[in-house]
């Protein structure tokens, strides 16, 4: 009979670890993210998976009201082992958004059957990028994502080939840019779109990219109430833009979703 004191199996290779944290190699990561994959539909698995993981991380003992402290003092010591184990993938490569926040930005784009242009601004890994492609490839549509850096953490020419695949470019430019700007107003002239900000400054990003939408073009903004709030943003750039349809998670609103009126 196993008892509390037993070693716990690695979650990745099957080793008991005694409690200690993982530093696993990258096939144990495929392992691990196979698990939650696996059970990803259901919310009771995937979160006793999780706290599974803690428990192998040797954080899980830890009492409720320093839970939050201790996570993010391994967080700072394990950030790439965490984001590898628990942030969603697409094709194998990390989208840096919640599964609620991603199956959201899915059904706008379902209910939206005319939008066939997507701009991302910040690919980060890459994930949300491929993700957002195969919403809408099979209606003709294609996607634009920006970032100064290519992070891809499957490696840049494999994503590629995904990317290929879902209709998707990658701009590897500031999007702050000029010429930026200038190529995301070609890629959407003509055609009905939607534009994601998610790159590190949405108080900026948003006014900015709302000079470029058309009447019935989307806006969406990530970490809503988190980077910014909505007196964030100018008013000329608020008369322009009306609240379309929001989000409902535990935490609250986390995108922001807005129309071009």
């Amino acid at each position: 009979m196993s008892t509390s004191s037993d070693p716990l199996p690695c979650l990745f290779c099957g080793i008991p670890c005694s409690g200690k944290p993982i530093t696993g190699s990258d096939e144990c990561y495929k392992k691990m993210v196979e698990v939650l994959e696996r059970e990803d539909k259901s919310g009771n698995a995937r979160s006793q998976n999780i706290d599974r993981v803690l428990r192998v991380l040797g954080i899980s003992n830890v009492h409720p009201r320093d839970f939050d402290k201790a996570l993010r003092e391994y967080t700072r010591k394990h950030e790439l082992i965490l984001q590898k184990l628990l942030w969603p993938r697409f094709d194998g490569f990390i989208a840096e958004q919640s599964a609620l926040d991603m199956n959201f930005i899915a059904k706008i784009l379902e209910e939206n059957t005319d939008l066939f242009r997507v701009v991302e601004l910040g690919t980060g890994h890459g994930g949300m990028s491929l993700f957002l492609g195969s919403v809408i490839c099979d209606r003709g549509g294609s996607v634009l994502t920006i970032d100064r850096l290519k992070l891809m953490d499957g490696g840049y020419p494999l994503w590629c080939q995904s990317a290929q695949k879902y209709d998707v470019s990658f701009l590897q430019k500031d999007i702050f840019a000029l010429e930026t700007v200038k190529e995301v107003s070609d890629f959407i002239a003509n055609h009905r779109a939607m534009i994601f900000c998610d790159g590190g400054d949405k108080k900026r990003e948003i006014p900015l990219y709302t000079g470029l939408l058309k009447k019935g073009d989307l806006l969406l903004a990530h970490d809503y109430r988190a980077e910014f709030h909505l007196r964030d943003i100018p008013d000329e750039t608020l008369t322009v833009l009306e609240s379309y349809l929001q989000e409902e998670t535990p935490k609250g609103t986390q995108i922001l979703s807005m129309i071009r009126i």
